[in-house]
């Protein structure tokens, strides 16, 4: 569920958008922009958007941006066939909520490569299982990490969660 596009299966961009509302799934993946990238070698490009919303996952994986990946054709050893998220200027505000996975740029990560520059987030997470979230990425496996002026103001103090992080290739 999300509020323009629910699953990226290729390439896809959206800029200069905003979202207001409620997104709720009975399920998993609930994101402001995007449900989730499902295809490895996708590319997501988001630039100049707002979220403003109530968004409600009931079991995981909640988030501002995008919700989660669910590439499984990857190469694990080869950065190039992950998928790729690049995220400029966007403000995300609302409450997040879900049992885990819940972050304030995006939820579920497993291996994707990720760039976040000049993005916000006003949001209040809320989760019932206090592990796998966390103030911009819940939760990270095998992915490249890149932030850039960034801020998020939350209740988490950790950027992403590496309580189940096999091997990160990266985090800048």
């Amino acid at each position: 569920v999300s509020g323009i596009i629910a699953d990226v299966t290729g390439d896809a961009t959206i800029t200069d958008c905003s979202v207001e509302g409620k997104l709720y799934t009975g399920d998993n993946y609930a994101g402001g922009l995007v449900g989730v990238v499902s295809t490895a070698s996708s590319k997501l490009t988001v630039e100049h958007c707002a979220v403003n919303a109530e968004i409600y996952a009931a079991n995981h994986s909640a988030a501002g941006i995008i919700a989660g990946d669910t590439a499984e054709e990857h190469v694990e050893s080869d950065l190039s066939t992950f998928p790729t998220i690049e995220a400029k200027n966007v403000f995300v505000t609302g409450n997040f909520e879900a049992v885990n996975r819940v972050g304030s740029f995006m939820g579920y990560n497993n291996c994707v490569n990720v760039s976040f520059e000049n993005c916000v987030s006003l949001a209040t997470l809320k989760y019932s299982k206090a592990t796998e979230n966390g103030a911009f990425l819940a939760v990270d496996n095998k992915s490249k990490i890149y932030l850039e002026n960034c801020i998020a103001f939350s209740d988490l103090h950790a950027f992403y969660n590496l309580s189940i992080t096999e091997s990160v290739q990266t985090v800048e």
